[in-house]
């Protein structure tokens, strides 16, 4: 069976609570429109991502669900693109986020992570 090298590995999610809790306590902060990133540095070589969104902002699960798979495709399809070593997390603010396409989010996290310092320069 052949490995999918497309994809994002384990090793580049993280679901652990004890960093979740550290990234809300010592994280830089940065905000955009619809979304919120907290950023800390890590002694990897490899770029993490963790993605939060409560009932409270989202109250459909499904419509959740398919934020996170936006959010984890414009970091899968963008990570070359974005400097090696950190943990990032991030929130959507509001409801209006359900209403985007691919494109606007990607957009949107793309100038997020630049205003935040993670994007290399092209």
């Amino acid at each position: 069976m052949c490995k999918n090298t497309q994809g994002l590995s384990k090793a580049e999610r993280f679901k652990d609570r004890a960093l979740f809790t550290s990234l809300f306590k010592q994280g830089k902060y940065s905000k955009s429109t619809n979304f919120s990133l907290r950023l800390l540095p890590n002694k990897l070589n490899i770029s993490r991502l963790g993605i939060s969104i409560t009932k409270k902002v989202i109250a459909k699960a499904a419509c959740r669900s398919r934020i996170k798979r936006l959010i984890r495709e414009a970091f899968r399809v963008n990570k070359y693109r974005l400097a090696t070593g950190y943990d990032m997390l991030i929130r959507p603010k509001q409801l209006s986020i359900v209403n985007l396409a691919y494109k606007d989010i990607e957009k949107e996290l793309l100038n997020l992570w630049k205003r935040a310092g993670v994007l290399k320069q092209a």
